[in-house]
């Protein structure tokens, strides 16, 4: 797994594939050794972007280790950990989730709760529950396995690393903007040290562009744009140099990676270069995720929204419509849906159909608040929202209580955020926009009354 390590994926599966050979004519077809290097395998397959490969090599490993070791044993439950983490990828999440749980409850009854074994079982479950939108969850999950990390470890370990990066991405998506570019800042520091040797190392790169996103919410979106683009550039010279690393343009981290850019340049303007970078994304997620992916689906909403503000009201309601069909399937209470509903409401609102913006305004702020509670930016966003269409259909008295809510979680979030920024010795822009925010929901309460 060294040549994986060292950012070249390719290299680390033509050897594990020699290794297999050898193994099966030294072992025979069955045996722990074969298993091991097939869950291996799976795990380089994986980094080169081979995501369905990668399921049907962990597959057969995790069959051949319950075989020869039984149910309950370690080998077991790394090789769950390895075929979760692919259906993961794939966007199958419920599975991914099954086999996680697996894997960490037998880390924890063979190792115990704070062995690091359990640890990293348990960094990747939090990862798949953050993805399924159970968001504090996710953050009581990966806070556990963090302070196991650094109990053993210390505060710089790789593996630190990758527990702070999926960290940071639910405190970015609860709302905790400074935790986030706390932990994200850090995780990268650590991949910066470990491939030190290798300042191109995709590692490296999918943390910036995990970093990017959050910097937009910061109130930086030019910086969070440039940020995005020297990722990209980064990794597709990754792809080209003289090693061979084998990172390729249909890795579905890449196709992430084009699907933000596309969200980013869309809300500074450029929509056609927005509605290019989305239309590429969603051509490698779907040529290598699952029907029913929420990435993809995620995708596919952006690509609705630019559409829209192009005028292409049809053709967007279509791309709405089948992301929101992927997420019902997918899961219903869940932000990804909540965003989707909110566009389709923006949408209706301009079609002229007032009665059912409302409704689906109404129903996409109901999940926002089910999944990330009533302190994040996007539900005041969502109140106002709704508050200009109850404006617009003379019901004064609803808006006004929308425009008050909107009004404390502005307040709640900015003090929250102030606080938490001031102690860090962060910037963050977002705070004065905030306030300008708060300033014209109190002008538009004082002209209600």
């Amino acid at each position: 797994m060294a040549f994986s390590d060292l950012g070249q994926p390719r290299r680390s599966v033509e050897l594990l594939q020699r290794a297999l050979a050898i193994s099966r004519d030294v072992h025979g077809p069955e045996h722990t050794s074969v298993a091991i290097t097939l869950s291996n395998l799976s795990v380089a397959q994986r980094h080169l972007g081979e995501v369905q490969t990668s399921k049907e090599l962990a597959k057969e490993a995790l069959r051949m280790t319950q075989a020869l070791l039984g149910p309950a044993h370690l080998g077991v439950a790394i090789a769950l950990g390895v075929l979760g983490t692919s259906y993961c990828d794939l966007g199958e999440l419920g599975k991914a989730r099954e086999l996680l749980e697996s894997s960490v409850e037998i880390n924890s009854a063979i190792s115990g709760p704070r062995h690091m074994g359990t640890a990293i079982a348990q960094t990747q479950l939090g990862r798949v529950t953050r993805l399924a939108g159970n968001l504090q969850q996710a953050r009581g999950i990966l806070e556990a396995a963090l302070e196991t990390k650094e109990s053993i470890h210390g505060k710089n370990h790789p593996s630190v690393g990758m527990t702070l990066n999926s960290l940071g991405k639910v405190y970015h998506e609860l709302g905790y903007l400074t935790h986030s570019v706390q932990a994200l800042t850090r995780s990268r520091a650590i991949g910066q040290q470990l491939y030190s040797h290798n300042p191109q190392h995709p590692q490296i790169v999918f943390r910036d562009a995990d970093l990017a996103r959050v910097v937009k919410d910061c109130g930086e979106i030019d910086r969070s744009v440039e940020l995005m683009q020297q990722a990209l550039d980064l990794y597709t010279s990754t792809g080209q140099d003289s090693l061979g690393s084998g990172y390729t343009e249909t890795h579905p981290k890449f196709a992430s990676m084009l699907a933000v850019m596309g969200l980013l340049l869309r809300d500074q303007g450029r929509l056609q270069e927005a509605r290019s970078f989305l239309e590429r994304a969603l051509r490698i997620q779907e040529r290598i995720l699952s029907e029913q992916s929420l990435m993809k689906a995620e995708t596919i909403c952006s690509l609705g929204t630019v559409l829209h503000r192009q005028g292409q009201r049809q053709r967007a309601m279509n791309s709405l419509d089948t992301a929101l069909s992927i997420m019902r399937a997918v899961k219903k209470e869940h932000p990804v849906t909540a965003t989707i509903t909110a566009a389709v409401a923006r949408l209706l609102w301009d079609m002229g159909d007032l009665h059912s913006a409302q409704l689906s305004m109404e129903e996409a702020l109901q999940i926002q608040l089910w999944c990330r509670g009533e302190a994040h930016p996007t539900i005041a966003l969502y109140h106002q929202l709704l508050a200009d269409m109850l404006l617009h259909t003379d019901n004064s008295a609803a808006a006004g209580e929308h425009l008050r809510r909107a009004l404390r979680v502005y307040q709640t979030v900015g003090e929250r955020e102030g606080a938490l920024s001031e102690e860090a010795g962060l910037a963050l822009p977002i705070l004065q926009q905030w306030e300008t925010t708060r300033q014209e929901i109190e002008l538009k309460l004082k002209d209600l009354h």
